[in-house]
C-alpha cells in the first residue's frame, strides 16, 4: 500500500509540473504553510527545496492544533486528496485575517499561466454568467495546441486550456473533486462578466470527469445545450501516428511538442522510445473517447468537426471555415504556410522515427503485413 502511495504521488506531481505547482510551492517563504497529505509533501520535499512550513490535514485537525501550527503563518495552501475545501472554510472560519487558499480551487484555475504568486481572489459562491463559450474540445495527441496557437494568430477566440492535464491525476486521486466548484473557479479567474470564454478541452479530461466525479454524461449534454455552446471538435485521423506520440508522452507533464519550452527539451530524450504496450492502451483509450464525444455531441448543432490532417495541410482554409462558424473574421493580413508545423516537429529530429518504428510494431505483432497508410507529417 505504501508503494502504492509513494506512485500515486509521483506521477500527480509528475502532472502537476505542466502546471508549475513544484516550483511556485518552492517559492513560498517561511510566513506560507502548505496543508497536504503526508506521501505529497514526502514526494514535492524530494523535488525541490520548500521554504514554507509544511503540516497534513491531521496535524490542524483541531482548532487548537491549528491555532498553533499557523500562529506566525500569513498565507495557507490546502492540497489534499480528502475534503479539501471542507478543510479550506474551517481555516478560513477561524482565521479571517489570514489568506487561506485551496489550490485545487483557487490555484488550479489559473495555473495554465504557470503561477508565481498567490492568487489575488479566493471562490466565492457568487454566480457569474459570461458570453456564449466556444470550446475547443481535441483527442489527446492531435496537436490542439498548433490550432489554438493559429486560431489567436488569425485574431480569433484563443481557446485556453483551464481544465489542463493534472486534473485526470487530481480527479482520480481525490475522493470529492467537483469539477462545478472548479468551473466557478475559472469564471473567477476570467473576471470581466463580458470576455470571451473560450476554452481547449480534452477528451482525457472529459473521460476522467465523467467517470470519477458526480458530472455526468447527461448533465454534461445538458450544460453545453443550455449554454448554447459553440464547439470546435479536432480529431486526428492517423490514429497510429496519435498513439505513438501519446506514448512518447504517457510520463511528461507535456500535451504535444508545442507545449515543450526550448529549455524543457532536455526532458525529452532522443534515445525514448514508444513502449508498445502504452501504445496499444492509448489507441484503445482514443477510440473510447471519441466514443464518448459523438454521445455528447449527438443531438448538439452547434459544432464543426475537422481533423489534424486537414488543418495542416491548408491551415488558411480550415481557419476560414472556423471564423465562418464562429460568425467572426480573420485578421486580413494574417498568411499561414503548412510548411510552419512539419518545422516544430524537425526540432525533435528522432520524433517521426520513433513513431513510425511503433507503427511497425503495430502492423508486425498484429501480422498486418500491407503498406502502412501515408503519415500525416513528412519526415524531418
Amino acid at each position: 500500500m505504501k508503494k502504492k502511495t509513494e506512485n500515486e504521488a509521483k506521477s500527480l506531481w509528475q502532472e502537476l509540473r505542466s502546471w508549475g505547482w513544484p516550483n511556485f510551492f518552492k517559492t513560498l517563504g517561511p510566513k506560507a504553510m502548505l496543508v497536504s497529505d503526508r506521501d505529497l509533501i514526502s514526494h514535492l520535499e524530494g523535488v525541490v527545496k520548500l521554504r514554507c512550513k509544511t503540516a497534513t490535514p491531521e496535524d490542524i485537525s483541531s482548532d487548537k492544533s491549528s491555532k498553533q501550527l499557523l500562529t506566525n503563518i500569513h498565507t495557507v495552501f490546502v492540497f489534499s486528496r480528502n475534503d479539501e475545501y471542507r478543510i479550506v472554510l474551517r481555516l478560513r472560519a477561524q482565521f479571517p485575517g489570514k489568506r487561506i487558499f485551496s489550490a485545487q480551487y483557487d490555484l488550479g484555475p489559473s495555473s495554465h499561466e504557470r503561477p508565481k504568486s498567490p492568487p489575488t481572489h479566493m471562490l466565492e459562491p457568487t454566480p457569474v454568467a459570461y458570453k456564449q463559450p466556444v470550446i475547443l474540445l481535441a483527442t489527446p495527441g492531435s496537436d490542439s495546441d498548433y490550432l489554438a496557437a493559429l486560431m489567436t494568430q488569425a485574431g480569433l477566440p484563443c481557446p485556453v486550456e483551464y481544465f489542463g492535464k493534472p486534473i485526470v491525476g487530481i480527479s482520480k486521486s481525490a475522493s470529492h473533486f467537483m469539477p462545478a466548484r472548479y468551473f466557478h473557479g475559472v469564471q473567477k479567474t476570467l473576471g470581466d462578466t463580458q470576455a470571451d470564454f473560450s476554452v481547449l478541452l480534452h477528451t482525457d479530461v472529459v473521460a476522467a470527469l465523467v467517470s470519477n466525479t458526480r458530472l455526468s454524461a447527461e448533465r454534461l449534454k445538458k450544460w453545453l445545450h443550455t449554454s448554447g455552446a459553440k464547439i470546435i471538435y479536432l480529431r486526428r485521423e492517423d490514429k497510429l501516428f496519435q498513439a505513438g506520440l501519446s506514448a512518447l508522452l504517457q510520463h511528461r507533464p507535456f500535451r504535444s511538442i508545442w507545449s515543450i519550452l526550448p529549455n524543457q527539451r532536455k526532458l525529452f530524450p532522443g534515445y525514448q522510445q514508444a513502449n508498445f504496450l502504452e501504445g496499444m492502451q492509448a489507441l484503445g483509450q482514443i477510440n473510447r473517447e471519441e466514443q464518448l464525444v459523438e454521445d455528447l455531441l449527438s443531438r448538439h448543432t452547434n459544432t464543426i468537426t475537422l481533423s489534424t490532417e486537414e488543418f495542416t495541410s491548408d491551415p488558411m482554409q480550415q481557419l476560414g471555415r472556423i471564423a465562418e462558424f464562429l460568425d467572426g473574421k480573420m485578421d486580413p493580413a494574417i498568411s499561414i504556410q503548412p510548411g510552419g508545423y512539419q518545422e516544430e516537429y524537425a526540432a525533435f529530429p528522432d520524433l517521426f522515427d520513433r513513431i513510425v518504428e511503433f507503427r511497425r510494431q503495430y502492423i508486425d505483432r498484429l501480422g498486418l503485413h500491407a503498406a502502412p497508410k501515408t503519415d500525416s507529417i513528412a519526415a524531418p
